[in-house]
């Protein structure tokens, strides 16, 4: 069977990611560690296409084959993106974990310069060959799989952990978004290899090729969508964390901001079912952050600060040609209400009298 076309996307995807690589490395940003972490993921998922698609279509340097290099690039894949949403998430050094991370890429990238020794030396030039007979990289891929998923499952708990925990703060929901799709989607990619590991050793008692150019073709699809959002939104892969290092000031005027927006630009006040958690959501908030915010800075609970923008509104109605065609009840609903006794109690107590009285006020 010929898989030149399957051979070429594959190496495509690994150019595509090296590019990439090269096009990012230049790039300024204010997080180093999430730039290097990030660039070091990238760098190895081109190696891992490059490498595959060299073994597969016999590119060599001389008599070097250029998919037998000794860099354990698939161990370091998942404990690089694991630093990357780390340093995302907090610019606190990430400490011992690392060192412990890279322990497997540490052991098996030693492994591999022995085997290119046994190799360039003339000692054992079949020692690679003699690897995968006796079933190595099968049990190999098979670990280096459930390495991944295990540390993508930590890093997607980190992220949402992070999310509802209130040492995240404001502005970040589409970098958390960001962050949350690409651990889901680094741990989809490794469910399937893993299942496409079994159903090989299954059917044919090895890790097939022909079972491996799906793995490669979903890799180099996973490429081009980071390479898609790298080239159009870069600013999205690298930002500052935003943790309790930032001033209260600072933080409680973007807080200030950001509700303002939503309520006067937005209005989402006028959906009467809006919930605390949906407005946190919608700000990329912490639901206790903002309820302690409002109660702080507001020194009213979340409902009573979304009632106070609806009594504005339907004073901002009342004052126009609204009641001249719709009922006072049409208009406590356009303001938010969910009903209309609703509207007159609140009311009453943001201003003092009934919506009746108020009308009165104005002379209607």
């Amino acid at each position: 069977m010929n898989f030149i076309v399957l051979d070429i996307i594959v190496l495509f995807g690994g150019v595509q990611a090296l590019s990439l690589c090269f096009y990012l490395f230049f790039r300024k940003n204010e997080n180093k560690y999430t730039h290097r972490f990030f660039l070091l993921f990238l760098l190895c998922i081109a190696l891992y296409n490059i490498g595959y698609a060299a073994l597969f279509m016999n590119l060599q340097i001389g008599f070097f084959n250029m998919g037998m290099h000794p860099i354990p690039y698939k161990y370091i894949i998942a404990p690089a993106l694991f630093g990357y949403i780390v340093y995302s998430l907090s610019s606190k050094p990430i400490g011992k974990l690392v060192w412990i991370l890279i322990i497997p890429s540490v052991l098996y990238g030693l492994l591999r310069c022995y085997w290119l020794y046994m190799i360039m030396s003339g000692e054992n030039p079949f020692v690679i060959k003699e690897a995968y007979d006796a079933g190595f990289f099968t049990i190999n891929e098979i670990v280096i799989l459930l390495f991944n998923l295990a540390i993508g499952v930590a890093a997607l708990r980190k992220t949402r952990f992070n999310l509802l925990n209130s040492s995240i703060f404001f502005g970040t929901k589409k970098y958390w978004t960001w962050l949350s799709t690409l651990s889901l989607v680094f741990i989809a990619l490794s469910t399937i290899h893993l299942l496409l590991v079994i159903a090989s050793f299954v059917v044919v008692g090895d890790y097939d090729r022909l079972f491996y150019y799906p793995t490669l073709i979903i890799n180099s699809i996973f490429v081009y969508w980071i390479g898609f959002v790298g080239y159009s939104k870069s600013n999205l892969l690298f930002f500052k964390p935003l943790t309790k290092e930032k001033s209260a000031t600072s933080e409680n005027l973007e807080i200030e901001e950001a509700l303002e927006k939503v309520m006067k630009d937005d209005k989402l006040f006028k959906n009467p079912k809006l919930t605390s958690q949906q407005l946190a959501t919608e700000l990329g908030l912490p639901m206790n952050e903002l309820t302690k915010y409002i109660n702080t800075q507001h020194e009213v609970n979340v409902s009573q600060y979304l009632n106070r923008h609806r009594t504005q509104e339907a004073i901002q109605l009342m004052t126009s040609d609204f009641l001249v065609k719709y009922s006072l009840e049409a208009l406590a609903m356009e303001a938010g209400f969910n009903s209309k006794s609703s509207f007159y109690k609140v009311f009453k107590d943001q201003t003092g009298k009934t919506p009746s009285t108020y009308l009165k006020s104005l002379g209607k």
